[in-house]
């Protein structure tokens, strides 16, 4: 991802929120916009209703990124992008960050609702947040469970 400046980091921002926003209940933390470091948390629950008569929860997005400032613009050092089942179980994600050392590593985790490959990782290469949440969705949607076949471990 390249780097943005601050104006187009908070259109991002913005963009993001409007596109949950249709989804169900989001809530966007936008930490250390004054600072040299940033992140954004987002969680969207669906349908997320709120009230006596709701439905029941069925899926749990929850999407954080870490940024710094350079004299770039900002840049994105780490996220965790996670979908969370909340029907059938089982949590499906993508992170960058350090699993051994001190160099970001992209990866996938999965964890099935048995709570089998808890703790693995698998490969993966970067991924937008966007990209995650179109694949995320489109799962929830449907209605296909977490599913952690054809992965490749690397622990």
């Amino acid at each position: 991802m390249r780097p943005l400046s601050s104006r187009a980091f908070n259109q991002r921002r913005d963009d993001i929120y409007s596109r949950f926003d249709r989804l169900g209940r989001v809530e966007l933390q936008d930490l250390g916009g004054n600072t040299t470091t940033r992140k954004l948390v987002v969680d969207v629950v669906v349908p997320g209703q709120v009230g006596e008569h709701r439905l029941p929860d069925d899926a749990r997005f929850r999407y954080q990124e870490w940024w710094r400032l350079t004299q770039l613009g900002w840049i994105r050092v780490r996220y965790d992008y996670d979908y969370f089942d909340l029907r059938s179980g089982g949590r499906r994600g993508y992170h960058l960050h350090p699993l051994s050392g001190s160099e970001p590593m992209p990866h996938v985790v999965c964890v099935l609702p048995d709570g089998s490959g808890a703790g693995r990782h698998f490969e993966a290469v970067e991924v937008d947040l966007v990209a995650a949440h179109e694949e995320f969705e489109a799962q929830y949607a449907d209605g296909r469970s977490i599913d952690c076949r054809g992965l490749r471990s690397i622990d």
